[in-house]
């Protein structure tokens, strides 16, 4: 699949949920108030993709991305939202598509860079490379995504 492909599908989820997209941005313009608390630092980040995405018109360059990656994605994402948030529709689809953008497209880590809470730091380094605190611990069984993050380990 290339990236234009995911791109313009991600694009059109996102289309779909108009009514949720409204209702981030008003929690974005909320949170821009008090920018401290690490969950207005994931509301700002997720929503500074989804603008990303859609001023965006196409990926430079259009890479080959591995179509079984992108639905193991998918289905790990899809689990989560069963265990967690089961029946949360317009959640799911922009979570999956803004984490699908992340990772895939933009190459960045699925959590925001500067978040700081317990067993979870992530930073971008003086290299230009992501590092989180979490990459390449095992978690005894636990599903991860962080085995698609592009994250270095500390």
């Amino acid at each position: 699949m290339k990236a234009s492909e995911l791109f313009e599908a991600i694009k059109d989820d996102l289309s779909t949920i108009s009514e949720y997209i409204s209702l981030m941005k008003c929690i974005h313009e909320t949170n821009s108030k008090d920018s401290a608390t690490q969950s207005s630092i994931l509301v700002e980040y997720d929503y500074a993709a989804y603008r990303e995405i859609m001023n965006e018109a196409c990926p430079n360059p259009d890479i080959v991305i591995e179509s079984d990656r992108v639905e193991e994605f998918r289905e790990a994402l899809n689990r989560y939202f069963d265990e967690y948030a089961p029946g949360e529709t317009d959640l799911r689809c922009y979570v999956t598509n803004i984490s699908l953008y992340l990772v895939f497209i933009a190459k960045k880590p699925l959590h925001p860079p500067g978040i700081d809470v317990p067993d979870l730091k992530v930073i971008k380094g003086e290299d230009g490379h992501y590092y989180c605190s979490r990459k390449g611990k095992i978690f005894d069984g636990e599903p991860t995504l962080c085995r698609y993050c592009v994250c270095r380990p500390i």
